[in-house]
């Protein structure tokens, strides 16, 4: 007995509703004939029935129009709330569905039905905004298997160590098939051989040692428009040796020299922070640190995690990820 007062099944349609339901979900037949209730049936049976099919045929505004119409006359008609959330629902319009819905719950707080047509409603819009942001982020939509993960990411990783080293190695070729330096400058021999040599009189042209970051960088035009304008506004850039764009995140790879005492990570954190603040189409970056004959430092870095560092006034490091070789625990 207490089974069948929990559920009412529809005279026209045969749909079990809710006990708590003065009309039926589906075809918007009259499910009591009490007079107290607000919107009796005798008052709204008929257009509520319009407004669902009108619904059905997809003319959304006017099964809108029909349910407002209803409303002005009994606000508290939680048939009709429940009915626009569907319409709003079924249109898209998650925002003002869920509002619905909530309005008819508050009105009968009693109806599984109005609960899970709003529980629904949250739900998608929960998934909406997660695909939104992952959009945002360039996060692929779907996640693949754990294994495929893992085979992907070894690939990748694969892939920019072979090409960092091949890019070092094609460096140190260039630069070893350098022709030497000819100076045309007289030495004086005059002297013994073991007094040191005198050095160059003011009024004599001076040889300058070749800046790396000053040369022509390889790559694309915009890839060496971008390694020029950091080498050439950045301190840093003095230690650029090449820069490579991926326009699929948008992402780049920076390629620096260190010298001896210098700390790979803040050069891995300068680089970042020039990228971010002149390229704001830049969502990630990737810095590769070599000292001539070897890759020594890895760290990727993106625009999220610099946001929160410069918001939040943290050290410029707590932006680095992916950070290669890692450092032992404690230092």
């Amino acid at each position: 007995m207490a089974a069948q007062e929990q559920s009412k099944v529809c005279p026209k349609c045969f749909e079990v509703n809710d006990g708590a339901a003065t009309y039926c979900i589906e075809c918007g037949a009259p499910l009591s004939d009490d007079p107290a209730s607000d919107g009796s049936d005798r008052e709204v049976y008929r257009e509520i029935t319009q407004a669902n099919l009108l619904r059905i045929r997809g003319d959304y505004k006017g099964a809108i129009d029909v349910c407002l119409g209803i409303l002005k006359r009994f606000p508290n008609n939680g048939t009709a709330h429940t009915l626009l959330g569907d319409i709003y629902a079924e249109k898209g319009e998650l925002e003002q569905a869920s509002q619905w819905f909530e309005m008819a719950l508050d009105l009968r707080p009693e109806s599984e039905n109005d609960r899970r047509k709003f529980e629904s409603v949250q739900k998608r819009m929960a998934e909406q905004e997660a695909a939104n942001t992952a959009k945002q982020l360039g996060i692929p939509e779907s996640k693949p298997k754990t294994q495929q993960y893992v085979v992907v990411m070894v690939v990748l990783v694969a892939i920019v160590g072979i090409g960092a080293f091949l890019f070092g190695k094609s460096l140190n070729a260039n630069a070893a098939s350098r022709p030497p330096e000819v100076i045309n400058t007289p030495i004086d021999v005059g002297g013994p051989k073991n007094e040191p040599q005198q050095a160059q009189p003011d009024d004599q042209p001076k040889v300058d040692q070749p800046d790396i970051g000053a040369t022509a960088f390889p790559g694309f035009a915009s890839e060496q428009a971008i390694a020029s304008l950091i080498s050439t506004k950045y301190t840093v850039g003095r230690k650029l040796v090449g820069v490579r764009e991926d326009p699929r995140g948008p992402s780049l790879t920076i390629v620096s020299r260190s010298d001896q005492g210098d700390d790979p990570a803040q050069i891995a954190v300068d680089f970042a922070k020039a990228v971010f603040v002149e390229y704001p189409n830049i969502v990630s970056i990737t810095v590769q640190i070599t000292d001539g004959a070897s890759l020594t430092y890895i760290a990727d870095a993106n625009r999220a995690d610099y946001q929160k560092a410069v918001d939040e006034n943290l050290d410029g490091t707590a932006m680095l990820t992916k950070v290669w070789p890692v450092e032992p625990a404690g230092q």
